[in-house]
């Protein structure tokens, strides 16, 4: 949560106050690690959806028997195809 510095003083009409709410440094350190990590927490959350829409339209083909279209969303999933594993399913 943020803390508040005591202001020190009066402040003029309009100005700045002298305070301002500020990180704890637990928070600040969160921020820092997610800031820094951000690329790969990217790259790791569209193979996670890639692997879940991957299985989930192979899993549908293999249910409907298109053999060819399960190994297509397979080998989409596989090559993190985000945008060709979303059209796949909006042509059922």
């Amino acid at each position: 949560t943020a803390a508040q510095l005591p202001v020190a003083g009066p402040v003029a009409v309009g100005a700045e106050p002298l305070s301002h709410p500020t990180l704890g440094p637990v928070a600040a350190a969160l921020g820092t690690y997610m800031t820094a990590r951000k690329p790969q927490l990217k790259s790791m959350a569209e193979r996670i959806q890639a692997a879940v829409l991957g299985a989930a339209t192979a899993t549908n083909e293999y249910v409907e028997g298109d053999l060819e279209a399960a190994k297509q969303a397979q080998d989409a999933a596989r090559s993190v195809r985000l945008d060709l594993l979303k059209d796949m399913g909006a042509h059922k």
